[in-house]
This record gives C-alpha cells, structure tokens and sequence, in this order.
C-alpha cells in the first residue's frame, strides 16, 4: 500500500490536540470519547459524516468539550492530521483501519482499542483497554511526543520509518 500526497512533516507544526476520524455510527464507539476526554485539557475534534442522524445528535448534546467536523473535504481532515499529535480511534474488533495508517503517516500517535487489527500492527503501549487507560496514554504522549514519532512515507511502506 502506498500513501500518497502525504507532506513534509515539522514538529513545530504539531499542536496539543487529538483527533478521531470516524463516520458517526453506533457501531463506532464514539460515545466512549466522553469519558476518554472529559477531564483532558486538550482539543479534540471528530471528523467524519453521518448515516445516523439520531447517532450524531446524540453525540452533538453529549460531547460538550469536542468540535464535530461534519463532511470535511479530503484537505481540511489532512490539515487536521498534519498539526495533531494523537490520533483517537474507538472503533473495537475494526478489521482494518485505514484511517490509522493515514494518521501515522502524518505522524500522528495512534490510540485505539486493544481488539481487531489495531492489536495487531500497533505496539502495546498505543493500545488501550478502557477509558481510563485510554486517557492515561493520551496524557502520557501527547507530553512525550518529540521529533522521534514523525513518519515518514517516502515512495510506500518499503521506505518509511516504524514507531520506535
């Protein structure tokens, strides 16, 4: 697989935020992210379009501290992933997940849950098992986070450096 368009990547050009990509749907878990980022005091924003009008309602009056991004064009979600420092997947049992790899590629630190696919490509210690670990790893990493966790995909996978 290759990930293409992806830009030169700064650290100066990361900021303090968390960002979940997701189409807003039950099946998405995206109710967790009110007990995940209830008590951070960073920016979260979900980004994604909806098939479920009731589910995204619901998410409206209970996600008080995130900005929703309602269909974003492919540019506005890539900027979004250029600047932020932690990528927030809730999605359990996911057989794959594109938007992670994508997410990484901009190099931005997953977070996602401890099932499925992600269990198997990310390193333990980006994987959570519930809401509280989940919130302890992103305080931990968005303060940890240097130059080091930048990815690079030049010409595809071949030639792109690991998480360390």
């Amino acid at each position: 697989m290759v990930i293409s368009n992806i830009p030169d990547l700064k650290y100066s050009d990361k900021e303090n935020i968390i960002v979940t990509v997701s189409r807003f749907a039950s099946e998405k878990k995206l109710e967790i992210i009110i007990k995940i980022i209830e008590y951070i005091p960073y920016e979260h924003y979900i980004i994604g379009f909806s098939t479920d009008l009731l589910c995204l309602e619901k998410l409206k009056n209970q996600l008080k501290k995130t900005k929703i991004i309602l269909n974003a064009s492919e540019d506005v979600k890539n900027e979004y992933l250029r600047r932020v420092k932690i990528f927030l997947d809730t999605s359990e049992n996911e057989p794959f997940s594109l938007v992670i790899i994508e997410a990484m590629a901009y190099g931005a630190l997953p977070i996602a849950h401890y099932s499925g696919v992600p269990r198997k490509i990310l390193p333990r210690e980006f994987l959570y098992y519930d809401e509280k670990n989940a919130r302890e790893s992103i305080e931990k990493y968005i303060i940890e986070y240097n130059e080091k966790f930048l990815i690079k995909y030049e010409k595809g996978p071949k030639n792109s450096q690991r998480i360390r």
